[in-house]
C-alpha cells in the first residue's frame, strides 16, 4: 500500500482495470451529543453485487459504470439512517482536478478560502421504505503545508491519501417519512477525511484490514493493519492538527483473543499502542454495523487502570475482509442492504420495520 497525505492529489483518478474503485471518505462523531455520521462517494462501488457478477462475466465492467454511495448515520449505539446505493454513470459526475462529485441528488464540492477548505456535501436520499434524508454537512479544515509519502510499501495497486486527520464539522439534517414528520438534526463535532484509490480488485492486495482513528488534543491517533497471506503490514502514527506533523509510534497490536460474529467474522477488538512510552488500549464500545463481509465500531483511548485517557474523543474503527463480497453465498445478504436506482429493491428493504433488524 502507498500512504500520502497531499491535497493536490484529493480528485477523481484514471483506472483502466476492471475491479477497480476509488472512495471519498468522510466521519464525524460527537462525544457530548453521542451522534455520528460515515459517508462516503464511490467511482466504483467496490460492495456492489452488479459491479462483481459484471467483472466475473468478462464484460469489462469499469468503476465509472458502477458509481455509488454509502451513508450512515448513527445516534449511540444505534443506526437512524443506513444507504448503501447504486447509481447509473449518467447520473454522476467526478471531476478530474478537484474534489467535486456529485451521485443521484447527493453531491460534494471543495470550495478554498485563504488557508481553510470547506468540503461542503449536499444530501438527499431516500430509501425503499421511504425514510428520507436531507441537508448540508461542513467539513472545514487547515490547508496543511506539509507532504507525507512513505513509499515502503511492496506495491502501488492501492494509495490511501489522508487527506485531514482532524476538520470541524457541522450538520443541518431533517430525516422523516413524510413533509409533516421530518425530524431536525442538528450536531457539530470533529471528523476525518480520507480518500482511497485501488488499481485493481479490493482482494488482490488486501485478505484482512482493520483501520480506525481517535481524535486527542491537538492531534489524531491513526491506525492500520493490513493481511495479505502470511505477510503483515502495520502502521500507527500521532499527527499534529496545525502542521499536519506526522508522528510514527513504534507499534501496534492485538492484545486478546478475536471474537466471531455472527456471519462467522472473526476479528480483534481490542488492541494496544505505545505513546511515548506508555502504553494504552484502543477497545471497542460498541458494533455499528456487523455484516458479512465488514463491521464498523465505536473506540475509545484507555489508559492502564482502564480509564478514558483524558482529551481523547470517542473514535471510529473498521474491519473488513475483502474476499467475502464477491462470494455467491453472501450475495442475497448484500442484496437486503444494498440497493441500485434502476432496479426493484428487496422486499425486506420497503419495510419500515424490517429494514431496521437487517445487519
Amino acid at each position: 500500500m502507498y500512504l500520502i497525505s497531499d491535497l493536490t492529489k484529493d480528485h477523481r483518478h484514471p483506472k483502466t482495470t476492471s475491479g477497480a474503485y476509488e472512495w471519498w471518505y468522510f466521519d464525524v462523531f460527537n462525544d457530548q451529543s453521542d451522534m455520528g455520521m460515515v459517508i462516503i462517494f464511490y467511482d466504483g462501488l467496490l460492495f456492489s453485487p452488479d459491479y462483481h457478477i459484471a467483472q466475473q462475466k468478462g464484460d469489462g465492467a469499469l468503476p465509472e459504470d458502477h458509481p455509488g454511495i454509502s451513508i450512515s448515520l448513527y445516534h449511540k449505539n444505534k443506526t437512524l439512517f443506513y444507504a448503501l446505493k447504486a447509481y447509473p454513470k449518467h447520473r454522476s459526475f467526478f471531476s478530474d482536478s478537484d474534489c467535486v462529485v456529485k451521485i443521484g441528488n447527493n453531491s460534494l464540492k471543495v470550495e478554498h478560502s485563504n488557508q481553510l477548505l470547506d468540503y461542503s456535501i449536499h444530501l438527499d436520499e431516500r430509501l425503499p421504505n421511504k425514510l428520507h434524508l436531507t441537508g448540508n454537512v461542513h467539513f472545514s479544515a487547515i490547508k496543511n503545508p506539509s507532504s507525507w509519502i512513505n513509499e515502503d510499501s511492496k506495491d502501488n495497486h492501492h494509495f490511501w491519501n489522508l487527506v485531514h486527520a482532524k476538520t470541524r464539522v457541522t450538520a443541518d439534517l431533517q430525516l422523516g417519512i413524510s413533509k409533516d414528520n421530518l425530524q431536525r438534526i442538528g450536531f457539530s463535532g470533529p471528523g476525518y477525511h480520507d480518500h482511497n484509490l485501488g488499481s485493481r480488485p479490493i482482494d488482490s492486495d488486501f485478505d484482512q484490514w482493520y483501520w480506525g482513528r481517535i481524535h486527542l488534543d491537538g492531534n489524531t491517533l491513526v491506525w492500520y493493519i493490513m493481511y495479505k497471506g502470511n505477510d503483515i503490514q502495520r502502521g500507527v502514527w500521532i499527527i499534529n492538527d496545525i502542521d499536519g506533523k506526522v508522528s510514527p509510534l513504534d507499534d501496534i497490536r492485538f492484545i486478546k483473543k478475536p471474537r466471531k460474529t455472527v456471519f462467522g467474522l472473526t476479528y480483534h477488538d481490542e488492541l494496544e499502542v505505545s505513546i511515548d512510552g506508555q502504553p494504552y488500549r484502543i477497545k471497542t464500545n460498541y458494533v455499528w454495523d456487523n455484516g458479512p463481509f465488514y463491521l464498523r465500531y465505536n473506540v475509545c483511548l484507555i489508559d492502564g487502570q482502564g480509564r478514558q485517557v483524558n482529551g481523547s474523543k470517542l473514535g471510529i474503527a473498521e474491519y473488513i475482509k475483502p474476499d467475502r463480497i464477491s462470494k455467491k453465498w453472501v450475495r442475497p445478504m448484500i442484496r437486503v442492504r444494498y440497493h441500485h436506482d434502476q432496479i426493484n429493491a428487496h422486499w425486506i428493504q420497503k419495510s419500515l420495520l424490517l429494514s431496521k433488524w437487517t445487519w
